[in-house]
């Protein structure tokens, strides 16, 4: 019944060393490039947190403009004038919300679009 969290902070140590092994340089490079951009980082759920994140890294760091959406909001979220970074954040990518509002953001072209996918 529910999660194993004690198990799972045992880890967190592990975790952290897998983390700062991997190479970002691709991420800081599109972080780096929406900086003068409006952000609208997506996501529901666990994904919705870590759209949070950025969004709260995004508007401290840049001091720009930035909200969060779900996959529903994203519809009438995006700007049509396409000057947004539209940031999508989704454990696996097989939701077909998360779909959907993805298919819609790139018919509206805005001026970048990444996705942030926890699998391979």
């Amino acid at each position: 019944m529910g999660k194993p969290y004690h198990s799972e902070l045992c880890k967190l140590s592990e975790t952290y060393r897998w983390a700062v092994s991997q190479e970002i340089t691709g991420l800081v490079k599109a972080i780096k490039s929406s900086a003068h951009l409006p952000l609208l980082a997506v996501g529901s759920g666990g994904s919705l947190s870590a759209a949070e994140i950025m969004v709260s890294c995004h508007q401290n760091y840049f001091g720009s403009i930035a909200r969060t959406a779900t996959p529903l909001e994203v519809l009438s979220a995006v700007p049509s004038n396409g000057r947004a970074s539209i940031w999508f954040f989704t454990a696996g990518g097989g939701n077909i919300d998360i779909k959907r509002s993805f298919e819609h953001t790139l018919l509206l072209e805005p001026k970048q679009v990444a996705a942030i996918v926890g699998r391979v």
